[in-house]
């Protein structure tokens, strides 16, 4: 500026002198209000995609959240028959996980988020009623308040039969198949179109506060495996007259991709406490195959599926507690029966924020814009 200055001529007169001085402050003024909103959204350049109102969400940006984790986890696999049966028998076979008390721990740092728990033992008395089973369950999440991506993996072997027993009051234990096995793998993403002012993790992790109530339409899509595989009929020998040839199905297989969408509402008291609301459905298109008397037969069609979701709890500056519910339901259909996987959980988090300093590779991956995208 000074040698712009110096190549004025001396007979120009004190106000266009100002005048010069005032144009070049003028030109400067974009300059300087760019680089401050560069500042405000952070180091990273992709980071206006996820920016937030930091009036209604915080975010622990270098802590690690640890703690327990406890959940029921109520798992049926519902048969419906395509015959039909008489008033006394129930409408359909409802095959039961006796592993449904799971024991776990619950990590969280930045975006990422890992859980692993397994199932409890049984105490001998509903051993011998129910049967033995075994079940574990691991869960990976990435993302923040915008978008984020769930990989699970659940597996259940060896199942008790609910209604059969229910009907017949003589017996004393209930029908149990304890080499009947589900698998289930889910890849879900979600988004969430308010992310500016709503943070719908704050209420299932540790790594997110709500400090005011606020909603969201919700979009998600789950790719989706789900195996049953028995070394016997899944058909209790009282109850195969209603299901014809269905007692020769051993195995069968569906992978889907699902398309949902829907609301979520968060409700906070005094920045601290918190009710979640979350509920999405849609279409369900599966790709189904079955082992019938050795022989594989396929057949692809389109279902629905849901999932709602439901959590309270206190979020302070340095712990939180959350009670969560979760619903899912899928269908599957083919000639000889009509599936139904049910899955309710109800789980309890104790989590602790450990202050941490971000290491100086993890700096680099968040200027990246795999970090910024969710």
């Amino acid at each position: 500026m000074t040698s712009n200055l110096q190549i004025i001529k001396p007979a120009l007169h004190s106000s266009s002198l100002r005048v010069c001085i005032l144009l070049l402050y003028c030109l400067a003024l974009p300059t300087r209000t760019n680089a401050q909103q560069k500042t405000d959204v952070g180091e990273n350049r992709h980071a206006k995609i996820t920016a937030f109102d930091t009036n209604y969400i915080y975010k622990y940006t270098s802590a690690l959240t640890v703690g327990p984790c406890l959940s029921y986890r109520n798992f049926n696999i519902l048969l419906f028959p395509k015959t039909p049966v008489d008033s006394g028998f129930a409408e359909n076979l409802k095959w039961r996980s006796p592993s449904d008390r799971f024991w776990g721990l619950d990590f969280n740092y930045d975006k990422f988020g890992f859980t692993m728990s397994f199932a409890s033992v049984e105490p001998k008395a509903e051993q011998d009623k129910k049967g033995k089973s075994s079940s574990s369950s691991f869960a990976f999440s990435y993302g923040g308040n915008r978008a984020f991506l769930e990989f699970s993996t659940m597996t259940f072997k060896g199942f008790y039969e609910m209604n059969t027993a229910l009907m017949d009051t003589t017996l004393q234990t209930y029908y149990q198949s304890p080499g009947l096995t589900s698998f289930l793998l889910n890849m879900k993403a979600w988004y969430f179109t308010n992310h500016h002012k709503f943070a719908f993790k704050s209420c299932y992790g540790g790594l997110y506060r709500q400090l005011r109530s606020q909603a969201s339409w919700a979009f998600s899509s789950n790719l989706h495996f789900n195996s049953i595989i028995t070394d016997s009929s899944m058909i209790p020998d009282s109850d195969r007259k209603f299901y014809d040839n269905a007692l020769q199905v051993k195995v069968i297989n569906s992978a889907g991709l699902s398309l949902m969408g829907g609301g979520a509402w968060n409700i906070v008291f005094k920045k601290v406490y918190f009710i979640n609301l979350a509920w999405v459905l849609g279409p369900d298109f599966q790709a189904l195959s079955m082992v019938v008397n050795d022989t594989v037969k396929t057949r692809s069609y389109v279902s629905y599926t849901q999932d709602f979701r439901f959590a309270t709890g206190f979020n302070f500056n340095k712990w939180y507690l959350t009670f969560a519910i979760k619903h899912e339901t899928n269908l599957f259909r083919n000639e000889f029966l009509e599936t139904r996987i049910r899955l309710n959980s109800y789980s309890l988090n104790l989590g602790w924020r450990i202050p941490l300093k971000t290491p100086k590779l993890y700096k680099r991956f968040q200027n990246t814009w795999l970090y910024a995208l969710f």
